[in-house]
């Protein structure tokens, strides 16, 4: 028996706790203060995550705003098998087997680390009945994506933005199209290409039609304003037509409904 105290500066959704033979490594940089909790035969691999996640961390913070925690926690656990990752506030945890690869999962990593901002600093508002995921992991989908372009320029994002429609275009040769602002559950068909693959669709188009300096200064304006207080796709459409100075109801109606 034993008891566990801790402080935040800020809310969170809940505790998680990870447990089992690993080691831990921490490192600091860009002010940021990394922990690594990797099983033994993964434990050499620290310094190649840490290295990758503070490139990942530094582009977002330039794009949506500060790394708004004051630590890092990276974890190689076991997870579900249709799971990847999973983003919690200060804390990425990451499938057992992903980190069992010789190359490091970059894109794996800038997924989840993008959910320090969309889904942890600006929450959703569950109980609303505008809930979507979307504003999580769609948001995230599109960050990766966003990642890839820093790294190969427009035609590396172009194709990354391809590959995603392929997935979701896929799954509409076997079901009607269906509302991204759906709560279906994770384990559901219908919630990844969605939520994911049509929801990162969504914000390139939004991004094709507002133009690059409004979209991105929409993106760092719904971070500052809005942060810990849980929000609505209302919300943040709402938000989209006064940054872009026009009504853009059409665009989410025909994307997101």
């Amino acid at each position: 028996a034993g008891r566990f105290f801790f402080q935040t500066r800020r809310p969170v959704f809940g505790l998680y706790f990870i447990y089992g033979p690993l080691v831990m490594r921490e490192k600091e940089v860009d002010n940021i203060h990394f922990y690594t909790y990797f099983r033994p035969a993964n434990a050499s691999k620290s310094d190649a995550y840490i290295a990758t996640a503070a490139d990942i961390l530094s582009f977002y913070a330039a794009r949506f705003g500060a790394f708004p925690y004051e630590k890092m926690a990276i974890v190689d656990t076991p997870l579900p098998p249709f799971l990847g990752g999973v983003g919690p506030a200060s804390l990425m945890m990451l499938q057992d087997e992903m980190v069992d690869h010789p190359k490091v999962p970059t894109f794996l990593l800038a997924h989840e680390l993008a959910h320090q901002w969309f889904g942890n600093y600006v929450p959703i508002a569950i109980m609303h009945p505008g809930y979507s995921q979307w504003l999580s992991e769609g948001f995230a989908t599109y960050a990766d994506a966003l990642y890839t372009e820093k790294l190969g320029g427009p035609a590396a994002l172009a194709k990354h933005m391809e590959q995603y429609a392929q997935l979701y275009f896929q799954f509409l040769v076997s079901a009607r199209q269906m509302p991204t602002v759906l709560n279906c559950p994770a384990n559901s068909p219908f919630y990844r290409p969605l939520v994911y693959e049509k929801g990162a669709l969504t914000l390139q188009a939004l991004r094709k039609v507002m133009g690059d300096k409004k979209f991105f200064d929409l993106l760092r304006t719904w971070i500052v304003d809005f942060h810990d207080r849980p929000q609505s796709v209302e919300d943040f459409t709402t938000l989209a037509g006064k940054v872009d100075g026009s009504d853009l109801g059409w665009l989410f109606d025909e994307w997101l409904k």
